[in-house]
């Protein structure tokens, strides 16, 4: 019987891949139970046995797993099912981070369709601007756009010619000194 338990152990561990209704976290849980199980019915699972089996079951669904489980299989520091989970619940972090969040959308939706009564003829009151972002989105977006410099008016403080920034310098590095007193 104890080969019998030991050979459907292995054969969960083989074929096992994550369930639609456990998160990340649970999935880890259980990837490391099994782990437990089987060295307690005599098969030592390596640690590069464990690390290939984790990342074979983690889902494919979506293409920043494909990207994670690709780079994870090439990362020569990830030896350890512990190395990997820590990995992985970072990951879980950072794609909860990208997600967008709802009470945002749902404030760009509340303003735009806002009653706007904002007439110049009632005191105390503005029209609002036209021209411009009207919502949270386009403001983000253009926040993000990185600000453009006219390198030709760029003066170089390290020779103090036009056309680059001393970091970008190509002569070597003056030394400046302090006129003396």
């Amino acid at each position: 019987t104890s080969a019998t338990r030991l050979r459907a152990l292995n054969l969960k561990w083989m074929d096992y891949s994550i369930d639609p209704k456990h998160n990340v976290t649970e999935h880890l849980r259980v990837m490391s139970s099994m782990i437990r199980d089987l060295k307690a019915a005599g098969r030592d699972v390596p640690d590069e046995e464990q690390v290939v089996n984790v990342l074979r079951s983690l889902p494919s669904d979506t293409e920043e797993w494909i990207n994670f489980k690709l780079l994870m299989s090439h990362n020569k520091n990830i030896k350890t099912f512990n190395e990997l989970a820590k990995h992985v619940e970072m990951e879980v972090e950072r794609q909860k981070a990208l997600k967008p969040h709802t009470p945002i959308a749902a404030l760009v939706v509340h303003n735009k369709f806002k009653n706007n009564k904002g007439k110049r003829g009632q005191k105390g009151r503005r029209p609002t601007k036209t021209n411009g972002p009207q919502d949270g989105v386009q403001k983000q977006q253009k926040a993000k756009e990185p600000k453009r410099v006219n390198l030709a008016r760029v003066k170089c403080y390290n020779y103090e010619k036009k056309g680059h920034f001393a970091q970008n310098c190509a002569e070597p590095k003056k030394i400046w000194r302090r006129a003396s007193t």
